[in-house]
């Protein structure tokens, strides 16, 4: 909006699972049911300066499991800070402020899963090369404790280390590393591999964006997702 200065967005996430057979306790068959979850988001925007951004959502959250079926109101906020003659860009976001308005049994509220995020990324002078560091969940002291690791590895659970590669400026090439996943995820007394590990690929053309992303949840297998941005708005 040129008269207000800010900027709108809407989006809709969609997740369907298919069709699950319904058992009981006993392993009897009750049919099929299709769980889903979704959201429905609007985002305004607004620049500060030269170099500050700063914004907000607020989302509606549903989810629908066979008969238990819940639904909140939640909000994020962020701040972001970016110079491009320093190739630095620091951000704060706090999300999922809200709460729930209908709980899967019906009774009782669950709190959302807040996140208060700070997250750093560095562009090396005269190199294609660029780093990230994201720091979550730092209103809680300790994320994952199923065990007794220490000190430093509870600090290393908050933060996620990323860096990229870039390739003529038409190729980027990406690798992170997200410690909480990796401790998550882990399975005593075997080789977990790539277990918490992510890379990708991008391909930035004028008109078409093409990226693909890979992250490791175990030591065989992997999610894989793709994403093409295609411009409109020039000629063809």
């Amino acid at each position: 909006s040129k008269k207000t200065s800010t900027m709108f967005a809407a989006s809709v996430q969609y997740l369907n699972y298919g069709n699950i057979t319904q058992t009981d306790n006993s392993g009897n068959i009750g049919g099929d049911f299709n769980p889903r979850d979704y959201s429905i988001q609007v985002t305004a925007s607004r620049r500060y300066a030269n170099h500050w951004h700063y914004g907000a959502a607020l989302k509606y959250i549903g989810s629908e499991y066979g008969i238990y079926r819940s639904g909140a109101i939640a909000a994020d906020i962020g701040v972001n800070y970016f110079d491009s003659s320093r190739g630095m860009q620091v951000g704060l976001v706090m999300k999922n402020m809200g709460w729930q308005l209908r709980s899967y049994i019906g009774e009782g509220k669950d709190n959302l899963p807040f996140d208060l995020q700070v997250g750093l990324t560095k562009k090396i002078e005269k190199a294609p090369l660029q780093f990230s560091i994201t720091a979550r969940e730092l209103h809680r002291l300790i994320l994952y404790k199923a065990d007794s690791s220490g000190t430093f590895d509870h600090i290393m659970q908050h933060f996620v280390f990323a860096a990229q590669l870039f390739v003529a400026h038409k190729i980027e090439l990406s690798a992170a590393y997200n410690h909480l996943r990796r401790k998550e995820l882990m399975i005593p007394n075997t080789a977990n591999g790539l277990t918490g590990f992510s890379m990708g690929l991008g391909i930035i053309l004028p008109r078409l964006q093409f990226r693909y992303a890979m992250g490791f949840y175990s030591n065989r297998k992997g999610a894989h997702q793709i994403g093409l941005n295609i411009n409109l708005r020039n000629n063809w």
